[in-house]
This record gives structure tokens, C-alpha cells and sequence, in this order.
């Protein structure tokens, strides 16, 4: 019980990402109080816009494992925590995102932007 203690805060805080002043957002209520968390609903998302504009600058028409190119692909982090950089990612097609994913498959970004299977 100690440590449902020191997660829940019944006073609305600033955010605690250090460049962002907005408001915590509201998680819920415990005892009949509003709990509020660490970070504002932006930075809870993900952070703030420039990171989904990185994203999207990232081609995802084609597959570069198999060639697909019937729909959109998917976006595949190579390092899961390091973000959505070019060097991070890798575009695959549903399919080879599922067998990557599962284990089935491993790719890897040589240093000329080639795919390599190991």
C-alpha cells in the first residue's frame, strides 16, 4: 500500500517532462479524490508534435524487405525506445512486420541504408 502512496497525487501538478508547462492530466479517482499523474496528456502520448512530424516524414509506400506496395506499410523500430529516426527504422509490409515481430525474421540497416537478413 506504501506505493500506491507515492503514485497518487491529489494536487494538479506541472508536467514533469522539463519543456513542457502544461497541466498533469487527470487519471482517475481513488477514496472519492481526483488522482493526477506525471505528465500532461501530450507528453503521456508520446510527446509533442515534432515527433509525429518526424514520423511522417518517413516513406512507408513500399516494402523494403519483400517490395510490397499494395498498401501502406508498416513502421518498424529496430531499437524499440530510441524513436521514429531514419536510422531506426526500417519500412515492412504487414507480413514481414508480423514475422519480425514473432521472431521469425531478423533484418538490420547496413551503413549504405541497405536491409541485410541475418
Amino acid at each position: 500500500m506504501g506505493y500506491m502512496k507515492q503514485i497518487i497525487s491529489h494536487k494538479r501538478r506541472v508536467c514533469a517532462n522539463p519543456s513542457c508547462n502544461g497541466l498533469t492530466r487527470n487519471k482517475g479517482y481513488y477514496k472519492g479524490k481526483t488522482i493526477y499523474g506525471k505528465f500532461c496528456d501530450v507528453c503521456h502520448r508520446g510527446g509533442k508534435r515534432v515527433y509525429f512530424l518526424e514520423k511522417q516524414k518517413i516513406d512507408n509506400s513500399k516494402c523494403e524487405y519483400c517490395g510490397w506496395n499494395k498498401a501502406f506499410c508498416d513502421r518498424h523500430r529496430i531499437i524499440p525506445n530510441k524513436g521514429y529516426c531514419r536510422e531506426n527504422i526500417i519500412v515492412l509490409c504487414p507480413n514481414c512486420h508480423r514475422l519480425v515481430t514473432v521472431g521469425l525474421l531478423r533484418l538490420e540497416r547496413l551503413e549504405n541504408g541497405e536491409i541485410k537478413s541475418l
